[in-house]
């Protein structure tokens, strides 16, 4: 069976009713289509023109508008909890920050330990006036 335009129209708008409804109940989103489709067919007529339907659809509303009407007077879902970690606590500090900052620190202490010695050493070897 070929698809016409205005039948694509129509399966678009209540595609687009049903993308905005996503979130009520499943029966209730099936309810408020079936009785959108229901309406559709009784205002369509015979013979509608693309230009028909639209109109039809624009009375109806925008389906967003549809689906905020159709969330009135039922109880918000509550949200999802957060996922509870299971693993162990993390530290701030990784392991090889830690292992970074001890070579820096003894690379640090061997170098002015060198220095001081060197300069203990030139002091030694320089011969005093007499």
């Amino acid at each position: 069976m070929i698809q016409s335009a205005v039948d694509r129209v129509v399966d678009d708008y209540l595609r687009a009713v049903a993308t905005a409804c996503a979130d009520l109940p499943v029966n209730l989103r099936d309810e408020l289509l079936g009785d959108l489709r229901e309406h559709i067919t009784a205002q369509r007529g015979d013979n509608p023109s693309e230009a028909d339907i639209r109109t039809i659809l624009h009375r109806l509303g925008e389906p967003t508008a549809i689906a905020a009407e159709a969330r009135v007077g039922l109880t918000p879902r509550p949200l999802p909890a957060l996922p509870v970690p299971t693993g162990p606590a993390r530290a701030g500090i990784s392991a090889w920050t830690v292992i970074g900052i001890v070579a820096v620190v003894v690379i640090s202490v061997a170098f002015f330990l060198a220095m001081f010695a060197g300069l203990f050493l030139a002091v030694q070897a320089t011969p005093v006036p007499r």
